[in-house]
């Protein structure tokens, strides 16, 4: 019923658009249900995951079930992020294909209206589309997952046994990474320990703790039957000593962590450059951080690029029907996200320009697209 509603609502909005054609009217009512079918449709599939793991640590681990909640709602925003343009693209594959099989579009360009015309509401409803995307991840995206992000982190200085995983890396703080290979939650137990502690000299080698079993114990963490590894700046060990029970001051740590580490995606683009060039005044690499910058705007730009792939295709194979457009779009979906994946990882392995690293998924999806859009007339 509230979708009925949403969508009767859109297309009395539609109807007084200016500018807007009887056609270009007809062809963004058509597009309203599917975009929103799989706007919320993929969201529900991407929070999946996270809402198995919230009930996981609520049911079994006794993890305060408001505190995992707020956090998942806190994550919406950047879900939202990567639906918006899943979303315009099931919306353009399967509006094109559906009006092609009933001989719509055939209609139309036998009265004269060339396929770039066709394409245009697709494309002006796109860019809008990406501008939203923008302004979320830039206005809502850096706060909510910073809230998010702080949630995760004080209930770790709280529970922090049920919200450890086993053969994990776990970031601690700025100064001390763990690594565990068992964990006995019943027990309040870890087995196996390595942590490392980082020294505040840049370049220096970190201090490693090896550990047989580590508890929390009021609000510290002791470790047993430990030893200590010390290493010189090129790397050498230069002392080796054993201990049977060591504390670390972790607790104090995460606290200052909590209160002052943003990652990059609890930063808004503004943030994340002061940072990357407050860096760069140190002398420190930020080509990660650069990639992630250009990131937050090539990633809502996605919407306009798919759309402008996915509609002269659609058209193409418009007469073999919805599924064909289901089908357009799940490749759509597959490629351009293992394309993404494959441009940032080569990006930060070979230190690649980071424009390109983050862009070069638009930029041959979009060549792409247009090339096939100019066919289409």
């Amino acid at each position: 019923m509230n979708r009925s509603r949403t969508a009767r609502a859109l297309s009395c909005a539609i109807n007084i658009i200016p500018f807007a054609t009887q056609i270009d009217r007809y062809f963004l009512r058509e597009m309203i249900t599917p975009f929103v079918s799989g706007l919320l449709i993929f969201i529900v599939i991407l929070t999946g995951h996270m809402l198995y793991w919230a009930l996981d640590k609520i049911i079994n681990q006794n993890v305060p079930a408001k505190d995992l909640l707020l956090m998942m709602v806190y994550r919406l925003p950047s879900v939202s992020v990567l639906s918006l343009p899943i979303a315009m693209i099931i919306a353009t594959s399967i509006t094109l294909t559906r009006l092609g099989r009933e001989g719509e579009l055939m209609a139309f360009k036998l009265s004269g209206i060339s396929g770039i015309r066709l394409a245009y509401p697709f494309l002006v409803v796109s860019l809008l589309v990406s501008f939203v995307d923008l302004w979320i991840n830039e206005r809502l995206v850096p706060e909510a997952n910073h809230r998010a992000e702080n949630i995760l982190r004080k209930l770790m200085l709280t529970y922090t046994i049920p919200l450890i995983e086993e053969n994990r890396f776990l970031k601690l703080s700025n100064k001390y990474f763990a690594y565990v290979r068992r964990v006995e939650p019943e027990a309040k137990m870890l087995f196996g320990v390595m942590i490392y502690e980082l020294e505040p000299t840049l370049g220096s080698f970190p201090r490693v703790y090896i550990a047989k079993s580590a508890t929390h114990e009021n609000g510290c963490w002791w470790f047993h039957d430990v030893v200590i590894h010390q290493y010189d700046e090129q790397g050498r060990q230069v002392a080796e000593m054993l201990t049977e029970r060591v504390t670390l001051n972790i607790e104090e740590s995460i606290e200052a962590f909590i209160t002052a580490s943003k990652t990059p995606l609890e930063m808004s683009s503004q943030e994340l450059k002061k940072q990357i060039e407050m860096l760069d005044r140190s002398g420190i690499d930020a080509h990660t951080m650069k990639i992630d910058y250009h990131f937050k705007f090539s990633l809502p730009a996605a919407s306009f690029i798919m759309a402008l792939w996915a509609a002269p295709l659609s058209m193409r194979f418009s007469r073999s029907g919805t599924y064909a457009g289901m089908l357009i779009a799940i490749l759509a979906i597959f490629l351009y996200q293992g394309f993404m994946g494959w441009s940032r990882a080569i990006g930060i392995k070979y230190h690649l320009s980071p424009f390109l690293s983050a862009w070069s998924q638009n930029i041959f999806f979009g060549l792409m697209g247009l090339i096939m859009l100019i066919k289409e007339r």
